[in-house]
């Protein structure tokens, strides 16, 4: 969906919204109402693959969440144990087909990869929550320190390597 950034999204949305008279996005529903209109700009994402295909991009993502969330632990100390992914799907290979790897905490590069990834998440989850926090007034600045500091641990690791 690179061509549908937020904010067309949010237009096809209010466009189904409006349209149907609902006030909340059921997403079965909104197949059942974009199905018929096959010259609606949003029609091709959603049915412009074959049925075989479209099987096969599942199928994918159901293997994609089949590795997902799995830990392994790793032994910082003789009595410290902390849990870490399995494997990681490092973000500059997605672009290129990409796959997992298995994690592996002694390699530097898969622990910067971590990191950043742990920043992104971070930083999304910011992004997502911060308004909400706002509104309840709920300080939310110990996170944003958590994400500054992963970030200099991240950017330390990569400038001595």
């Amino acid at each position: 969906m690179p061509a549908f950034n937020r904010t067309y999204r949010q237009k096809i949305i209010d466009e189904y919204l409006n349209d149907t008279g609902r006030n909340h996005f059921v997403p079965a529903e909104f197949l059942d109402w974009l199905k018929p209109q096959e010259d609606h700009r949003a029609h091709a994402i959603f049915f412009g693959k074959d049925d075989a295909e479209a099987a096969h991009q599942y199928r994918l993502m159901l293997a994609r969440q089949f590795v997902a969330g799995l830990r392994i632990t790793v032994n910082v100390s003789e009595t410290v144990a902390v849990k870490v992914p399995a494997f990681i799907s490092p973000v500059s290979e997605r672009s290129t087909g990409g796959g997992y790897i298995s994690v592996d905490m002694t390699e530097r590069d898969t622990t910067d990869e971590l990191l950043r990834q742990a920043a992104d998440d971070l930083r999304r989850w910011i992004k997502r929550y911060a308004g909400v926090c706002e509104i309840a007034k709920v300080d939310f600045a110990a996170v944003e320190a958590v994400m500054g500091a992963i970030e200099v641990v991240a950017n330390d690791e990569e400038e001595a390597a």
